[in-house]
Order: structure tokens, then C-alpha cells, then sequence
């Protein structure tokens, strides 16, 4: 969990008298240890989920609340690694970079695309496997190099 409301809190602090860039290379400091935990909050829901899909003997619809609860984990991190990216881009636009912001961007690029994947869906598309409903992959390559010798 981060720190959001106390860097919202030193940020909104009156003028102290220091230099305005000692204060900025101080927030983006502090924001940088945002980040840390917010990689770190990431890194523990990769965890998890890594875990849950090693276990065995899982029914199908226990499988399916497991799904939604590593998805509901990802989309509550989402919205608090918006939070910390809404407030660190300033910093970086203005010259201070922050330590290790583009690594919560890709974590964050990846979580969203992740989340565009409901437990629903997944499901949903695993039923129509079950059912016979899909196009083998094999087919799906054939079909592709087919028109690309077609296109030469």
C-alpha cells in the first residue's frame, strides 16, 4: 500500500524557504519510494497468482472465484498505481525524474491489459474450447502463411 495521501499532504506543504528545486528533488525522492511499493504491491500479486496456478486439484468453479479474486487484486493495484502515476508524470515533465517511473508505467501497461481479460471472458472462451468451438492454432498459421506467399 502507498503513501498517496502524505505525498498529497507534503506536496500541498506552504513554502518553507528552501529553494523550490530543493523541494522538488525532495518530493521526487519521496514519490520514488511511491513507486518502490507500488513494483513491490505488483510483484506480491504476481506472486500470488504464480502460486494459485501451481496448485492442483482445483475444481472448475473454485477456479473461477480464484480468477476473480487475482483480478479484483490487480484492478484495485491499477487504481492506486494510477494515483502514483498522476502524481509522478508532473515531476518528470517539470524535470525531476523519479526513480524507476518507466518500470511502474510498463507494470502498469501490462496490469491494464491484463484487466481488459475478465474472468468471464476467460471463461467463456474456455467453454468454447471445451465445446469444440475454436480454430486450431495450426489452421490459424496455415491460413496466415497462405497469404503471405499469396501477397508476393
Amino acid at each position: 500500500m502507498t503513501a498517496i495521501f502524505l505525498f498529497d499532504v507534503l506536496a500541498d506543504e506552504p513554502d518553507t524557504g528552501r529553494s523550490d528545486s530543493h523541494r522538488m528533488v525532495q518530493l521526487a525522492q519521496f514519490a520514488g519510494k511511491l513507486v518502490e511499493s507500488s513494483l513491490a504491491d505488483w510483484r506480491r500479486i504476481l506472486d500470488v497468482e504464480q502460486e494459485i496456478g501451481s496448485l492442483e486439484h482445483i475444481t472448475p468453479q473454485k477456479l473461477v472465484d480464484v480468477s476473480r479474486s487475482v483480478y479484483e487484486m490487480y484492478e484495485a493495484w491499477a487504481r492506486e498505481a494510477e494515483q502514483v502515476l498522476s502524481r509522478i508524470r508532473h515531476f518528470s515533465s517539470a524535470g525531476y525524474p523519479v526513480s524507476r517511473s518507466e518500470d511502474l508505467e510498463d507494470a502498469y501497461a501490462k496490469v491494464s491489459n491484463r484487466l481488459a481479460l475478465t474472468p468471464e471472458k476467460i471463461s467463456r472462451a474456455i467453454e468454447q474450447v471445451r465445446q469444440g468451438l475454436a480454430i486450431p492454432m495450426q489452421e490459424i498459421r496455415d491460413g496466415l502463411n497462405a497469404r503471405i506467399r499469396a501477397g508476393r
